[in-house]
């Protein structure tokens, strides 16, 4: 059966629901209390499995963040040269810590990059960008170093049975405006602060496991790392004390045509009300934060309510001190564990041999 010909009820959307609120791993004990009185485990779990069949969950991601072990994240926007039309092809895979990357419209007309960097060195990323100047690759870039990140989730209530989005974008921007006079204060799960802690090669391999496989049993993690399952029980529960193990998420499958859609834009004040207005769009969205006043929400908006989305934006932006929207297609990147394999046990730290990629690089381009 595909997706589509399955719709979705008051129920799956109930369950949905409560999955995005609760995360990934939560139980269908907790998803039955939270979801709908009348759902009870077993139904929820025959529930869930008829959903991932059916496509609407596709894979369970884990969140991570690693700046407060020494891997710091960025996102680049790179305008490609007069008479450039496209990144040549074996450019940005030259370099294995840029972990994913697509084609983007907008202010910028190129590439989008998302890269890590060790932030003991930040400048590998500038050294990079150097070598892409002179080789005429581009003509302008943006760089956003990403401090931390929130997940927003979806609410279902407003998607239809055939996975078709209602929305009222005069409604959106009338609560927006509400919203900014009341002034009330926004509460997010961001945490800007990246002290560095201790952590050693088996964090590092446990991060990694996890990415590759978000479900992998306490059993299978500790064949994988050479410890107990306690032990591993243990160094999970810490990273995800420390913020690194931001939490867990299904993957949800695209419900309707939806364009990847990047706002960027900055504040007046810290934490502005404008994101409450933010938060309340019903699909799904992540909100990355380069300070407590520059930002970009990612958020894949249907296809048909995307003129909503500009007129409602341009309706807002009396809130904005600047902001620009850019589109992104065709996002795609190297094996998700890549950028682990750069951590030296031996020294203690991250290792990105940027001169030997841009070799590469330039060996692509002969």
């Amino acid at each position: 059966m595909t997706r589509r010909s399955k719709t979705l009820d008051d129920k799956d959307k109930a369950i949905l629901n409560a999955l995005a609120r609760l995360g990934g791993k939560a139980s269908a004990e907790d998803v039955s209390r939270i979801a709908e009185g009348s759902l009870k485990p077993r139904t929820v779990r025959y529930r869930i499995q008829r959903l991932k069949e059916t496509g609407y969950l596709e894979r369970m991601l884990a969140q991570t963040h690693e700046t407060k072990i020494g891997l710091g994240d960025c996102y680049m926007l790179l305008q490609m040269a007069e008479g450039q039309q496209k990144m040549p092809p074996d450019v940005l895979p030259s370099f294995p810590m840029f972990y994913a990357y697509g084609v983007t419209f907008g202010r910028y007309n190129g590439v989008v990059v998302n890269a890590s960097f060790a932030t003991h060195a930040p400048d590998v990323i500038t050294t990079v960008l150097d070598a892409f100047y002179e080789k005429e690759l581009i003509e302008d870039h943006k760089v956003f170093e990403v401090t931390d990140y929130v997940s927003m989730p979806p609410d279902f209530e407003n998607l239809g049975p055939r996975g078709d989005w209602a929305w009222d974008w005069r409604q959106w921007v009338q609560q927006a405006q509400d919203l900014v006079r009341e002034g009330p204060v926004v509460h997010l799960d961001l945490d800007l602060d990246h002290s560095p802690v201790d952590f050693d090669h088996l964090d590092v391999k446990l991060i990694s496991q996890l990415k590759i496989d978000a479900g992998s049993s306490l059993k299978e993690l500790s064949e994988s790392l050479g410890l107990s399952e306690s032990q591993v029980a243990t160094r999970q529960k810490r990273l995800d004390e420390l913020g690194i193990i931001k939490g867990w998420r299904w993957i949800l499958a695209d419900t309707a045509d939806q364009i990847e859609t990047h706002l960027h834009f900055e504040t007046e004040s810290p934490f502005h009300p404008i994101l409450l207005a933010i938060r309340r769009l019903p699909f799904p969205k992540d909100l990355f934060a380069e300070t407590d006043r520059r930002f970009y929400v990612k958020i894949h908006v249907p296809s048909d309510h995307f003129s909503g989305f500009l007129r409602g934006i341009g309706r807002l932006r009396q809130y904005f001190l600047t902001h620009f929207i850019q589109t992104v297609t065709d996002i795609h990147g190297p094996p998700i564990d890549t950028v682990y394999g750069y951590y030296s046990k031996r020294t203690g730290r991250w290792e990105f041999d940027v001169e030997e990629f841009i070799h590469r690089m330039e060996e692509s381009l002969q």
